[in-house]
């Protein structure tokens, strides 16, 4: 396998993705790289990009740009406004960190495991300084049979549930929702989730929490994924188009393999293949080795790229890369047929085991899937949406096929 192989299907493949465009990527590696390597690249990147109308994925790597630069001989007044962008940065981490070490300290009065997600464990664990990576809220997994007491005790600590959301405490929705957003009285953001992925795996999440690692931090005790579970969430995660330009998870990929040398590959490709994953992360494992030059050994893009992938896989991976309105949630049709059908059945499932005996319809799934407030806004959003999902549905199952 080459690097002009491997852009050269990504780019057939996923032309509009969320990939990096030639500006994001001469950012990455000015932030990134070491030595001269960074100092051309941040040269070319400054001289050929507006620094003032920078798009908003650009602006969250502008503070590890300045931690990589700081000790560099530059003389540029940008300097100055990189260290600004990174002093807000750090002061607004010092506060979630904060937050996190009343929750943390609530949670384990109450008997609960925490395991810390995304920007607060990389932080936490990978990265060389608070200010480095800018975090918009905080992400803490707990275990499915926590998450009642989980939200009363957020609720105690004046986290309620984000307005616009809706929330409801059955237990038969955890199946198909993988985590709340709360917001405090100061506009800050928590996720609290009990599922790791959108995908909502079970299997997943279990082989993760055994496998996770304890941490001291803020007074108290948490858990946190071992080194090769984080990188395959952080890729799993990043490989998903998004208004806002997903470049961050090249980044704390990045960081990630700098301090782990001794990485589970196998355990990586065990998990792509098994719960069928394995197009997301050699996409985004050979993006690192390619234009990166991460230290990814070729041997693994190698056993993905063997992975053999189901026409629903692939049209199902493919739509959630593209760059198309959404409702709080993915397509009627395709992710009905290819995603929502499993998560429908262990739903339904789920309602027959309750005591009540109350078993809820497609359309209360739905409504609980999409946040909705009522079943009867579902048929309006099928009617309004089903048509343009109908078309991409089409012409994907048509261009696999060919």
């Amino acid at each position: 396998m080459t690097q002009k192989n491997y852009d050269a299907s990504l780019l057939v493949r996923y032309p509009q993705g969320p990939w990096p465009n030639s500006f994001q990527e001469l950012l990455l590696k000015a932030a990134l790289w070491q030595g001269q390597e960074s100092l051309l690249v941040w040269r070319e990147w400054r001289n050929t990009v507006d620094f003032d109308s920078i798009d908003s994925g650009s602006y969250r790597l502008l503070s590890q740009l300045y931690y990589n630069l700081r000790s560099h001989p530059i003389e540029d007044p940008i300097l100055l406004k990189l260290k600004g962008i990174y002093c807000k940065i750090w002061y607004k981490n010092q506060l979630l960190l904060h937050q996190l070490e009343k929750v943390i300290r609530a949670f384990e009065a109450a008997g609960i495991s925490t395991l810390l997600l995304k920007g607060v464990a990389l932080i936490s664990r990978y990265y060389q300084n608070i200010g480095c990576r800018s975090m918009n809220d905080l992400d803490l997994l707990v275990s499915s049979e926590q998450v009642e007491i989980a939200v009363q005790v957020l609720e105690n600590l004046q986290w309620y549930k984000k307005p616009g959301e809706s929330y409801s405490r059955s237990k038969h929705l955890l199946s198909i929702r993988h985590a709340q957003t709360f917001i405090n009285e100061s506009g800050l953001e928590l996720d609290l989730h009990w599922h790791i992925l959108h995908q909502c795996i079970p299997e997943l999440d279990t082989a993760f929490w055994q496998a996770s690692e304890s941490l001291q931090i803020r007074g108290g005790t948490v858990k946190i994924l071992n080194p090769s579970d984080q990188l395959f969430h952080v890729c799993i995660h990043g490989a998903r188009w998004n208004s806002l330009p997903p470049l961050r998870w090249a980044v704390d990929a990045w960081i990630i393999l700098q301090q782990s040398p001794d990485l589970d590959w196998q355990r990586l490709v065990n998990f792509a293949e098994q719960f069928h994953l394995n197009q997301p992360l050699y996409d985004t494992l050979g993006y690192l080795k390619f234009v990166l030059n991460a230290p990814i050994p070729v041997e693994v893009l190698e056993k993905l790229a063997k992975i053999s992938n189901s026409l629903n896989e692939k049209i199902l991976y493919e739509h959630q890369l593209q760059p198309f309105p959404r409702i709080k949630a993915t397509s009627v049709i395709l992710d009905y047929y290819l995603s929502f059908q499993y998560r429908y059945e262990e739903y339904s499932l789920k309602c027959q085991d309750e005591q009540s005996g109350y078993s809820e319809g497609f359309f209360e799934f739905l409504k609980h899937q999409w946040k909705l407030d009522h079943v009867w806004q579902v048929p309006g959003i099928l009617l309004q949406k089903g048509w343009r999902m109908l078309h991409k549905s089409i012409s994907l199952v048509f261009k696999y096929s060919a």
